[in-house]
């Protein structure tokens, strides 16, 4: 047969109608398992495809969803992008990732370029607590959206998150449990949600105590953690029994200051994070650390957005409680 094989052509090989031949390459309708075979088969010796851009063009539905992240150096949000990825492929999705690259001023332009790729959802975890473009968009969608590990300061919206406020709370009472007293606490950018709210329970739980509270600000950067750890280090007279990050990857820096000075996690300074990412569990790393439960904070934001998209759910609004992870830093 000449030109490029259709339908049509496969129907006629199988000696079965168009019809089912959409339903098999579909994967949708109650089909034979003989007459699957034979289209298939006839399928695979005239070298058919279906052609999924005109399918779109047919239907109208893109079958695509935006993901919006911050940044992949933060360890957190790259193997986010690789589950979202994975999970919105196996439900039938067409995953677009885009990145702002910390600036959450770029929420704008991202989310209308995206929307020029006729997304039909968009998951947004790029969101900070005061964005004026989120805070609009959410009054009045284009499409449906879920925040993911973000939440506006006024709790609108759909958002999913971890309780960053008790996972820091509990992280405090877990170190004052232990005889801690001088507890720094290494906050996050505060423009966003998780920093705010690991922050206020950190405050909360040292006041519940009596303690002044000790900040200093690493902004959720490895680098920029290291610089001020030199700067707490180098008085032996003033460093603190214990430090509390507020990600892992300032963790990660706390703890690299620490060999380079010859101190001893958990035995001179205990070390807690906040995540809980792959590479905490690594047997050089055994970093005790709050986890977010990545894995199903993203199947509920992934599902809530789904949901929004076909129509099964109105609001989609979770916190999604964390769970300390005990190893051998604290």
């Amino acid at each position: 047969m000449p030109g490029i094989p259709t339908s049509r052509d496969v129907a006629k090989l199988a000696c079965v109608s168009q019809s089912t031949v959409s339903r098999v390459v579909s994967g949708k309708g109650n089909v034979s398992e003989e007459t699957r075979r034979r289209v298939l088969e006839a399928a695979e010796s005239l070298g058919y495809y279906v052609n999924e851009a005109a399918r779109r063009m047919r239907t109208r539905r893109s079958r695509s969803i935006g993901i919006v992240l911050p940044s992949l150096y933060n360890p957190f949000y790259a193997e986010s992008a690789h589950a979202l990825y994975a999970r919105a492929k196996q439900a039938g999705r067409i995953p677009l990732i885009q990145l702002t690259l910390n600036d959450p001023r770029s929420n704008q332009t991202i989310v209308k370029d995206l929307l020029g790729h006729r997304v039909e959802g968009l998951l947004m975890a790029s969101t900070s607590s005061h964005d004026a473009y989120m805070r609009a968009y959410c009054a009045d969608p284009v499409v449906p959206y879920v925040m993911y590990n973000r939440r506006l300061a006024d709790g609108a919206g759909n958002w999913v998150v971890v309780d960053n406020k008790l996972g820091a709370v509990e992280v405090t009472n877990y170190l004052l449990a232990r005889g801690h007293r001088d507890i720094l606490f290494i906050s996050g950018d505060t423009t966003y949600s998780t920093a705010l709210d690991r922050l206020a329970g950190y405050r909360e739980a040292m006041a519940e105590a009596n303690l002044a509270p000790s900040i200093v600000h690493g902004n959720f950067d490895y680098g920029q953690t290291y610089q001020v750890m030199q700067r707490v280090l180098d008085n032996p007279e003033k460093r603190p029994s214990a430090i509390f990050a507020a990600n892992d990857q300032m963790a990660f820096a706390v703890l690299d200051s620490l060999t380079h000075y010859g101190i001893h996690p958990k035995t001179d300074i205990a070390v807690v994070g906040f995540d809980d990412i792959s590479w905490s569990s690594l047997r050089g790393i055994d970093l005790t650390t709050m986890s977010q439960r990545q894995d199903l904070m993203i199947q509920t934001a992934l599902d809530g957005l789904l949901g929004l998209i076909d129509g099964s759910v109105s609001t989609v609004r979770q916190i999604i409680k964390p769970e300390l992870v005990i190893r051998g830093t604290a």
